[in-house]
């Protein structure tokens, strides 16, 4: 559809924009949002002692082993570590070139750990293959191209493999959400034709592009708007789950911006 440009909602944060590239989403930036809060067999085993093994840094060998993972927060029995939030904070330089703060990369794994846990007790199935695939070309593409795409992957420190895990998770989450609120998303024709007359008329002509026939664009503004459902009863969702959860925050010690130690 020419000179459309979709909004988003900010609920999808990291894990609805690269999942969903034609609509334009700042959540869980995507959303968000990864694979980052699955729990697992390895994690249980740290909880007692609150750090993953130490290493040797090359540049500081000589003063001893230096922690480079540990526990960030607590959610019921499960825990965030500070791998994930600095590879929230990898794939967000990757993919904007911007790394939100602490906090809020935070806020979203915590969001994702919702929304894991919840769609595996509800079995929801992973996507295959070929879907993640499909959704890793299409992130290239968004990028620029392979070239690209393999030249910021590296500056950011991520490996493929790694951005192909956060892109499968970004499905899962991206399609639950979706399959949990479609189905009572309300837009009807009077919304469509404000939003054709009004934000979607503004954007066109901001670029000094012809407004098209409201019939040819009204399937694309209806799915925008009940997207835009989804993300404002999925944030409400969000909110009221947080609640009722057991959240314990472990103050990091060091940096977590991408590149440091």
């Amino acid at each position: 559809m020419t000179g459309f440009t979709p909004r988003r909602n900010k609920i999808h944060r990291t894990i609805i924009t690269a999942a969903r590239p034609t609509l334009r989403v700042t959540l869980l930036t995507a959303f968000v949002m990864i694979s980052v809060t699955i729990p697992s067999p390895a994690r249980s085993a740290i909880v007692g002692a609150g750090l993953r093994p130490t290493r040797l840094q090359s540049s500081s060998a000589a003063f001893g082993p230096q922690v480079v993972d540990r526990i960030i927060a607590r959610i019921e029995g499960d825990v965030l570590l500070l791998s994930d939030l600095r590879e929230l904070g990898q794939f967000q330089q990757l993919q904007s070139g911007k790394v939100e703060p602490d906090s809020t990369r935070i806020d979203e794994l915590i969001d994702q750990w919702i929304i894991e846990h919840e769609g595996q007790a509800a079995q929801f199935p992973q996507p295959s293959e070929a879907d993640v695939t499909a959704s890793l070309d299409q992130f290239k593409k968004n990028l620029g191209g392979e070239d690209t795409f393999q030249r910021r992957v590296k500056e950011t420190g991520l490996s493929s493999a790694a951005v192909r895990r956060i892109l499968g998770r970004i499905l899962f989450f991206s399609r639950y959400l979706d399959y949990k609120f479609r189905t009572a998303a309300q837009v009807d024709s009077a919304a469509e034709e404000k939003y054709y007359n009004t934000e979607f008329a503004d954007q066109l002509k901001a670029r000094g592009e012809k407004l098209p026939p409201l019939d040819s664009v009204r399937p694309s503004i209806h799915e925008l708007l009940v997207q835009e459902d989804i993300s404002k009863r999925a944030a409400e969702w969000l909110t009221e789950s947080r609640s009722r959860l057991k959240v314990e925050l472990v103050p990091a010690a060091v940096s977590t911006a991408p590149g440091t130690s």
